[in-house]
């Protein structure tokens, strides 16, 4: 536990440069491309429809009709930026760009896309539950989930960073 050598602070800076430039290469392409795909809408219509399956398994009457989430008689429209995929491109990229194993890479991606992708649901879930509460719904709408998304990339990256380390670091 001795003091860290000044030869890892330059790997360190380039590796969040590196991630921040490539973060902004996604965002532009996630703001000015991204909505007019089909294979996005195609993305968001699945996205609805997963979270009405995930309500109706917890035994509540809801539906999804395209972009639309249904809840018992309120809706929700599942639109650009009600999905995780701007914390899952931010993720994967730090995932991408750290040192390790190509396996462990892999790995960590696969749980990252599913934990996030299924952390969206929930939220969209609770979104469509909170439709009728104003603030509650802007809170978790605006705050709550966008932060509680973001904290879960963070633990999910720290974890497999923590684990793929090499034994003379841990």
């Amino acid at each position: 536990m001795g003091a860290r050598s000044t030869s890892e602070r330059p790997g360190r800076v380039s590796y969040f440069v590196l991630l921040l430039l490539l973060f902004s290469a996604l965002e532009l392409a996630y703001v000015c491309w991204l909505p007019s795909s089909v294979a996005y809408a195609s993305y968001l219509r699945g996205t609805a429809e997963c979270a009405a399956r995930a309500l109706r398994l917890l035994g509540l009457d809801s539906r999804a009709e395209g972009f639309v989430l249904h809840l018992r008689g309120d809706a929700i429209a599942v639109r650009h930026g009600c999905d995780s995929l701007e914390t899952t491109g931010l993720l994967l990229l730090a995932i991408a760009l750290y040192p390790g194993n190509v396996r462990s890479k892999v790995l960590a991606s696969v749980a990252g896309i599913a934990v996030l992708y299924a952390l969206n649901v929930v939220r969209l879930g609770a979104l469509a539950g909170l439709v009728r509460h104003g603030s509650a719904f802007a809170a978790v709408h605006l705050a709550i989930g966008p932060i509680a998304l973001v904290l879960a990339a963070v633990a999910i990256w720290t974890a497999w960073a923590k684990w793929n380390a090499p034994a003379r670091a841990r």
